[in-house]
């Protein structure tokens, strides 16, 4: 793993160098914002206009620092931007109808709506 990292860290100062990115998260952007634009672009394609409320939820691991998760969240604010999404108040310090929730919470949420019985031992 250490090796994987190791590579990663040359290939983004690689991008740095070449102006391509000015900090890492910066490739995390580009991903998310393609990402959305690419959903966006198949609910279009289904007919979900801009009429529509549109909510993003966006599940993290347990085992995320919080760091790791107000990274994601300024991530996420760039790329809804970028991908014209919608719902981004950068003066309010805010992002409507964005959800990051834990993946045990996901879980849970969804076990309790698609099981109609559990049973407690």
């Amino acid at each position: 793993m250490e090796k994987v990292r190791e590579e990663l860290i040359n290939q983004l100062d690689i991008l740095q160098r070449r102006g391509l990115i000015q900090q890492n998260l910066d490739v995390v952007v580009d991903y998310l914002t393609c990402l959305l634009r690419h959903a966006l672009s198949e609910l279009r394609r289904k007919g979900v206009d801009d009429s529509y409320r549109k909510e993003v939820v966006v599940c993290a691991p347990v085992t995320w620092k919080e760091k790791a998760c107000e990274d994601m969240q300024a991530c996420l604010a760039n790329a809804l931007r970028k991908a014209e999404f919608g719902g981004v108040s950068v003066q309010e310090n805010r992002i409507e109808n964005l959800h990051i929730e834990s993946e045990l919470d996901a879980a849970a949420a969804h076990i309790l709506a698609t099981q109609s019985i559990i049973k407690v031992r």
